[in-house]
């Protein structure tokens, strides 16, 4: 009797032991699939976010053709206005999707939009300065291509800022010419092979407000004043569009440009 007892007992404990194991094994295979499901969504997730984030940006360059104007509202463009170097133009500002609007204003060296522009809030302002020739930390003479130039940084690696020789080159063999465009004063710049692009008149920022807005504009270069390394050079338009200096810490458009060569040329 005593032994039928035990063997009962035993076989119910190794029953209520198969019973836990299994509930065990069913909360572990639960726990997975959860584990499971949410690498799942994250991983869904970190996609979508990168698929927004390159629908931000441009196409890169060597998939556009080249126009001598917009063909179309799919901006930017690469416009060839006939320079002597083959660089290519784009249609529009950083910032902006349309060839009128004024995009963003950027520090020189700076990649993203801000509230105020002054010495305090320059990213490379150096407050150990004993001297104001001296208020500017030194990121390069030229930073075209750099993690410094927001046209690449924004837009990808093959637009840059231009150079103060490219901007040179667009004033000299070009014609420049203030109108209206959808409400918007700026500059036509029309090359000899018929080329053109539009220059918004954005004007500048400095501490919060917009100086000069429909009356001049002003377009970073890539490269600083070499004597004066708070300065950097601009394209500033205005009566005469001329390139000169202005402290670093202003805030203007950047109008990128790419010296990649022409795949198809469309009027």
């Amino acid at each position: 009797m005593e032994q039928k007892q035990h063997d009962l007992g035993s076989t119910k404990l190794r029953r209520d032991r198969q019973n836990e194991s299994q509930a065990e094994k069913g909360q572990s295979i639960l726990w997975l699939r959860w584990l499971i499901a949410a690498v799942f969504f994250i991983l869904v997730a970190l996609l979508l976010m990168a698929l927004i984030k390159c629908g931000d940006q441009p196409a890169a360059t060597d998939e556009l053709p080249i126009y001598l104007s917009c063909p179309d509202d799919n901006h930017p463009h690469l416009i060839d206005l006939g320079l002597p170097s083959g660089t290519l133009w784009a249609c529009c500002n950083v910032g902006s999707r349309t060839p009128e609007g004024f995009g963003g204003y950027y520090a020189w060296g700076e990649t993203a939009e801000k509230s105020d522009y002054q010495w305090s809030t320059y990213a490379y302002y150096n407050s150990n300065s004993n001297t104001p020739m001296d208020e500017a930390v030194n990121i390069g003479y030229d930073i075209a291509g750099t993690e410094y130039d927001a046209a690449t940084v924004n837009w990808g690696d093959q637009w840059r800022m231009p150079s103060s020789d490219q901007s040179h080159e667009l004033i000299y063999n070009c014609s420049i010419s203030w109108t209206t465009r959808n409400g918007v004063r700026g500059q036509v710049v029309k090359g000899a092979n018929g080329g053109s692009i539009f220059l918004p008149a954005a004007g500048w920022r400095h501490h919060a407000v917009i100086d000069s807005v429909g009356v001049k504009g002003g377009y970073w270069l890539s490269t600083c004043h070499e004597l004066h390394p708070i300065y950097s050079t601009r394209m500033v338009l205005r009566d005469t569009t001329i390139v000169y200096g202005l402290l670093r810490y202003f805030g203007q458009s950047v109008r990128p440009v790419s010296v990649i060569s022409a795949k198809t040329v469309v009027d």
